[in-house]
């Protein structure tokens, strides 16, 4: 049996799920992600439906499914932060057919809805792993975007910066893209050290 796996970029959320996107989970026979991305799911997918989000262990149960067609969904987009390439790589090692469908990425999603090209910003990722924000902060010369782990992360970040000097200057916090209940405010960063931030956020500093 030959399996064909579709590897998704699902968006930030339920308002950015592209129509390819949508084909490849209506002709999957498995459907792979995180809880967050299943809920994503409409009602009724026919599907069988596995909660993995790790690669190692959507390796061992896609090598292992008994279905065909498989689709594993990434948020934001396969190609931004993502764990889709290593799995991509793992599968074509298996001779496994495999494609990548992209999807909008949380720094897109947010420079659009800024009315902002996004060409010059520079990215840095402390979703979990080691990053020093001040250190960053200090060396960008352009706006600055964190990919943060949860709310309290981007506080501690917030509060890092103020201790650092930097209190005064702004900080644009996007939170639950692409839900209806998603929030795009400008704080100073010295006032978002105490805000009740959402787990789903993004900050975009400006250049100091």
């Amino acid at each position: 049996m030959k399996k064909e796996v579709t590897l998704v970029g699902m968006g930030c959320g339920p308002l950015s799920v592209t129509k390819e996107a949508e084909n490849a989970i209506k002709e999957a026979k498995l459907i792979l992600g995180s809880a967050r991305m299943l809920s994503l799911l409409p009602k009724g997918v026919g599907a069988r439906v596995a909660e993995s989000s790790m690669t190692e262990p959507l390796y061992d149960e896609i090598t292992g499914a008994k279905e065909d067609r498989i689709a594993v969904l990434y948020s934001g987009d396969v190609g931004f932060y993502s764990g889709a390439p290593k799995l991509y790589k793992m599968l074509l090692e298996q001779e496994i057919t495999v494609r990548m469908i992209p999807g909008v990425s949380v720094l897109s999603y947010l420079a659009a809805a800024l009315g902002i090209p996004w060409q010059d910003i520079r990215v840095k990722s402390a979703h979990g792993v080691e990053c020093d924000a001040v250190a960053a902060y200090k060396e960008a010369s352009a706006p600055l975007l964190l990919l943060t782990s949860d709310g309290k992360g981007a506080a501690h970040i917030c509060r890092d910066l103020t201790e650092a000097g930097y209190g005064d200057d702004m900080v644009i916090i996007g939170q639950r893209l692409g839900y209806v209940d998603e929030s795009i405010t400008r704080e100073y960063i010295k006032n978002a050290c105490d805000m009740k931030i959402s787990d789903l956020n993004v900050l975009l500093f400006l250049a100091s």
